[in-house]
């Protein structure tokens, strides 16, 4: 009775061949997380596919090229595969210290000089938005985008503060694109994201029709998670007649805000002069620490309701007094702002409205 015959073994050329083509799909396949970003913006999904792809060949590369077998018996490891993985491992640890990485990257201020010197502001009219980048799905985003400018020039206002402002490969720059639109300086600070590693980015933006003369950047902490950093924008206005005004636009995590506002001040100590103040995403009740903190050293807090706040100075020494305190940019504001509008909302944030009128 013959035996079954056993499935003939690879070759010892097919065996050394399988290293090079694990490496190459490994090579590909990182190759695609360099260049895919530069074409448009990946969802994360296909990030993660096609760096799980790179990492299995990787370990295939390793597993069938660590050792050489002659005559069935394992010889001495072949370092080749080794160095075939660490050759493809070393531009994958750099795609994602690019994509994740906390380094202090500097704020890109654009002095497009369509604002003017002024003699002395004796109104400023403030809007702050959390613009709502929605990754990765970017929902009507150019639509809501123009929406955002067409309302903006009804409102006219002096300065507007944005948080989770984008920048993507396939749309642009939201606030490149809504200053140049308004004839207005801005300053930009990136706080997730990388445009250059994943197509995408997200931060803090000051649009302002008054030049702007100096922007800094300070990274939040305690981080709020390993892979998402929080970050304040500190921009220093000129209001003409000599006079200055500081903007601080902060995005704040919910559970570590006090602390991160603490941590603000040691990197930029608050002005006592009554010419600061502070707008965005405070993700803090009026009721919380972090709000309660700041009104209780002099803030005021105009429309205190939600967790977007725009917070300026009271007492003796503010250089202005409010005004007008309302919410707008919401659905039934665009109605009467921007009747021919196309997208049912521009946020799922309520914009805020704040008009300064100077002291006598």
């Amino acid at each position: 009775m013959s035996l079954p015959s056993e499935a003939p073994a690879a070759s010892p050329a097919s065996r050394g061949r399988l290293p090079f083509v694990a490496a190459a799909v490994a090579i590909a396949a990182a190759a695609a997380l360099f260049v895919l970003p530069a074409l448009t913006t990946p969802h994360p999904a296909v990030i993660g596919v096609l760096m799980l792809g790179a990492l299995a060949a990787i370990g295939g590369a390793i597993g069938v090229a660590g050792t050489r077998t002659i005559r069935g018996v394992a010889a001495r490891p072949d370092r080749g595969g080794g160095l075939l993985g660490v050759a493809v491992f070393v531009p994958l640890a750099l795609f994602l210290h690019g994509a994740l990485s906390f380094a202090e990257r500097q704020p890109r201020v654009v002095v497009g000089r369509a604002a003017s010197p002024v003699s002395g502001a004796e109104t400023i009219r403030i809007i702050d938005l959390n613009v709502w980048h929605d990754y990765p799905t970017f929902e009507q985003v150019e639509e809501r985008r123009d929406a955002v400018v067409d309302a903006l020039e009804a409102l006219a206002p002096q300065i507007v503060v944005l948080q989770e402002s984008w920048e993507t490969t396939a749309h642009g720059s939201f606030a490149a694109s809504v200053a140049e639109a308004l004839g207005m300086d801005h300053a930009y600070a990136v706080a997730n994201g990388s445009r250059a590693r994943i197509g995408f980015e997200e931060g803090e933006a000051v649009l302002s029709a008054f030049p702007i003369r100096s922007a800094r950047r300070v990274l939040l902490r305690p981080l709020e998670r390993i892979y998402r950093n929080r970050v304040a924008l500190v921009v220093e206005l000129d209001t003409g007649g000599g006079e200055t005004l500081t903007v601080v636009a902060v995005h704040l995590d919910r559970h570590r805000a006090p602390e991160q506002l603490r941590h603000l001040e040691e990197e930029h100590p608050f002005r006592t002069d009554g010419r600061l103040l502070l707008a965005g995403d405070f993700n803090s009740l009026p009721d919380s620490e972090a709000i309660l903190g700041l009104t209780a050293r002099g803030f005021l807090d105009p429309v205190p309701d939600r967790r977007d706040h725009v917070l300026v100075p009271g007492g003796a020494d503010a250089a202005f007094d409010v005004a007008r305190a309302d919410y707008t940019l919401r659905p039934e504001d665009l109605d009467a702002l921007v009747p021919e509008r196309t997208v049912p909302r521009v946020s799922n944030h309520a914009g805020l409205l704040i008009d300064l009128a100077r002291r006598p």
